[in-house]
């Protein structure tokens, strides 16, 4: 894979954080969406272990709402607010991914 893929996909992933963050999309989308582009991206080391991490902690906070028929706490929100800090950052090191891993 090009430079150029990666600088799209982080992109998308950095898109995807803004209708998050703008309410555009729920965290039940949200959560499936940075999931597949996961799967597009398909890197298998660090940093794709480390978006994993981050989609299954996402992912057990939704599951917990889903079933709980209610909304984010105020505590679900901080780790959802972490969690997003960081796939920004898991983002823009995407950016300089060179297809060589």
């Amino acid at each position: 894979m090009d430079s150029d893929f990666f600088l799209r996909q982080s992109k998308v992933f950095l898109d995807l954080i803004q209708s998050y963050r703008t309410g555009e999309i729920g965290l039940n989308r949200f959560v499936q969406r940075i999931d597949g582009l996961r799967l597009i991206v398909n890197i298998h080391n660090e940093w794709g272990d480390a978006v994993f991490r981050v989609v299954v902690n996402l992912e057990q906070i939704n599951a917990v709402t889903i079933e709980a028929r209610r909304g984010l706490t105020k505590e679900e929100t901080d780790i959802i607010n972490q969690q997003l800090f960081d796939l920004e950052q898991l983002a823009h090191r995407l950016e300089n991914q060179r297809g060589c891993e």
